[in-house]
């Protein structure tokens, strides 16, 4: 569990929901740094059109005013299914994670959280990624997208 935990950069003992404003917490363990940084997921409710949650935005916050957020994505849930029935799919877009700070982990461990706020909802789902990917980001869903999909518990049961 030790060993499991220093490899982990997300503090899995961390982990938090704040039920008020819809909104799981966690901090972020950089493998370079050794900083941990606040990340957290908001959950948005949608409009009439949809039952339950409309869309996610996560970000791993930095540490002071020049150096105000390192990483972030926005999931966003997919349209109707072919029988009016609200989309099962959370389809990532508009992420980023400043260059100092890529290919460590950022969007990976933003990606888990989003990933397990979303698995404890009681509506089932699916994280899938952007048609339109960096190669990077391909490469890293490939590696870790089960079937198209981020792991639902967002490795961290």
């Amino acid at each position: 569990r030790a060993w499991d935990l220093l490899k982990m950069p997300i503090d899995g003992d961390s982990i938090r929901y704040d039920r008020k404003n819809d909104r799981w917490g966690a901090e972020f363990y950089d493998p370079d740094t050794h900083e941990r940084l606040p990340m957290q997921a908001n959950m948005y409710e949608g409009d009439d059109t949809y039952a339950g949650i409309s869309s996610i935005e996560g970000s791993i916050m930095g540490l002071g005013e020049d150096d105000p957020q390192r990483t972030h994505a926005f999931a966003e849930r997919q349209g109707d299914d072919h029988y009016g029935n609200p989309s099962s799919k959370y389809q990532i877009k508009d992420v980023w994670t400043k260059p100092p700070h890529q290919r460590k982990g950022y969007a990976k461990a933003l990606y888990d959280l989003i990933a397990y706020a979303l698995s404890n909802r009681k509506e089932d789902y699916d994280l899938v990624g952007d048609s339109m990917q960096s190669a990077e980001a391909y490469e890293m869903w490939q590696k870790y997208g089960e079937y198209g999909s981020w792991p639902k518990d967002g490795g961290m049961a």
